[in-house]
């Protein structure tokens, strides 16, 4: 469908006029180039734990280190504050509080199996002991030798809709030495609540086959915008606040199932699998969720691959306004070539 103006009462829908493609292309090129940017601090700081058993320990990292010019005294810090460095738990043993694989015989070196972490709602200090509990899936393939060698992978394949086993496709494409991980971002595939509820959709509606036709294309915005009120009310979205004694205290589940919120998870999954750093791999919108990682979580970021990336401050509207162009080029260039072609075009 052409994205159009919308003319008020009286007024007449106008066509878009073609895009202005240099610019345009330029842009994209740019972006296309960012290809691999690799997590560094030019900032010292002290060098990462390994424990006892991971193939790379050596005696020098059970000695705390300490930053230049000062001397290891009886109070030395240890170099990692992170409490995962040194954790018991690991990605075949997780944190079962807050992680569970839901087939153990699956949990093996190079065997994949599924399960959910237990996350809750929203972040936000001032609600932290009222949010309830979701519920969000996971998959991960076990490198072939444990603990993996070049750590754990997370892939997101785009969308938003890439699920789980596409994330853990991608991964694979690291090698055997890394543990590969995917998710069913809050809503979708497997993970609870789910967008999946009859007021999120409109059986029968059909497309808009004329955007020059003001009556047509006002019916359409109509009934996206009921669907749109329909589908945040739905009652499977509100959910009730731990410390309800009112019984109208609720969260609106819609609220809390944006990118932020994915970031989000996937620390608490590495917590929950005693990681100290993740590496990282988004292709289109998965470059939005892995920026979004670096950004909030920088000193537990190991490799980190841009595929395709978006720009990092992106609106909802200029996602919109991108796909119409995007769409409308697309057809253009289409368009154009038929006519080259002459009688040659099929169309």
């Amino acid at each position: 469908e052409q994205y159009t103006s919308v003319a008020q009462p009286g007024e007449v829908l106008r066509k878009q006029q073609k895009w202005t493609k240099p610019l345009l292309i330029v842009f994209v090129a740019a972006l296309a180039g960012v290809a691999v940017l690799v997590a560094h601090d030019r900032d010292w700081k002290a060098p990462a734990v390994r424990v006892r058993g991971h193939p790379e320990f050596t005696e020098e990292d059970a000695t705390p280190a300490n930053p230049p010019g000062e001397s290891a005294t009886a109070t030395s810090p240890p170099a990692e504050t992170d409490l995962s460095a040194a954790s018991e738990w690991t990605a075949m043993h997780p944190d079962p509080a807050v992680l569970k694989w839901l087939d153990t015989s699956e949990v093996k070196p190079g065997g994949t199996t599924c399960g959910f972490l237990t996350a809750p709602l929203g972040t936000m200090g001032v609600h932290v002991d009222s949010y309830p509990d979701v519920k969000v899936y996971f998959c991960i393939k076990f490198a072939k030798t444990q603990p993996a060698p070049k750590g754990t992978i997370f892939s997101h394949c785009g969308g938003p809709g890439g699920l789980s086993g596409c994330g853990v496709d991608y991964g694979s494409l690291a090698g055997d030495d890394y543990n590969h991980i995917g998710i069913d971002q809050r809503g979708l595939g497997r993970s609870l609540p789910t967008f999946a509820t009859p007021n999120c959709t409109i059986p029968g509606f059909p497309a808009l086959l004329d955007d020059e036709d003001e009556r047509e294309t006002r019916r359409k915005l109509q009934k996206t915008k009921a669907r749109a009120h329909a589908c945040f009310n739905d009652p499977s979205f509100q959910l009730p606040a731990k410390n309800n004694k009112s019984g109208r205290d609720y969260f609106n589940f819609l609220q809390f199932s944006g990118t932020d919120e994915v970031a989000e998870d996937l620390d608490r999954f590495r917590k929950a699998i005693g990681a100290r750093k993740l590496s990282l791999h988004g292709v289109s919108y998965g470059t939005a969720i892995v920026m979004t990682y670096a950004t909030k979580f920088r000193d537990h970021v190991d490799k980190f691959v841009l595929n395709s990336p978006m720009p990092p401050t992106l609106s909802m509207f200029d996602i919109a306004w991108g796909a119409a162009q995007g769409n409308q080029l697309q057809y253009d260039d289409f368009a154009d070539a038929c006519d080259a072609a002459g009688a040659a075009c099929p169309l």
